[in-house]
């Protein structure tokens, strides 16, 4: 933004100046000044940039998602080694464990906004068994992707299928 004065769900908000902050992207931090703003009535500030670049817990969207699927398989500390061999960034663990515990929120959170509906009777559900794996997939412009792929499988007491729940 500018510093314009903006209306958000009914509430009008006015700019507290420009504010410095530092983002973590792959080519290493970057300092901006951004606006903040607040309304009348004080309380907690707002920053359009970090709503709408869609800042994840400090970092670009791009480089949370590269730290993030990183930290989903392998420990912090080979994180860091392959963040500072690969992109000569080297990042606190902390920092690390808070963008990737941003994302695996906002992945809980999309997986709450699809609901499923078990058809399965849980009173019938003896046997639970999960299965989990990986493979390698062909992302549209994207190039081969690590995929996490996984089931649970529903038995009743004698051994019979009674549903599979599917998840990648």
């Amino acid at each position: 933004t500018c510093g314009e004065p903006i209306t958000r769900g009914g509430v009008d908000y006015t700019t507290k100046g420009r504010s410095p902050a530092t983002y973590q992207c792959a080519g290493g931090p970057f300092t901006l000044e951004r606006h903040v703003y607040q309304s009348a009535s004080g309380g907690r500030t707002w920053c359009p940039l970090k709503e709408h670049g869609r800042i994840i817990a400090g970092a670009t969207p791009h480089f949370a998602k590269v730290a993030s699927s990183l930290y989903a398989t392998q420990s912090g500390r080979a994180v860091r080694r392959h963040l500072e061999t690969t992109l000569q960034r080297s990042l606190s663990l902390d920092c690390l464990q808070n963008i990737a515990d941003a994302c695996g929120k906002a992945a809980l959170a999309q997986e709450k906004a699809r609901p499923y509906a078990y058809t399965a009777d849980p009173t019938k559900v003896e046997t639970i068994i999960a299965l989990a794996d990986a493979t390698c997939t062909a992302m549209v412009g994207e190039g081969w992707k690590h995929v996490a792929a996984g089931a649970f499988v529903l038995l009743d007491g004698e051994g019979e299928r009674l549903e599979t729940i599917y998840l990648a």
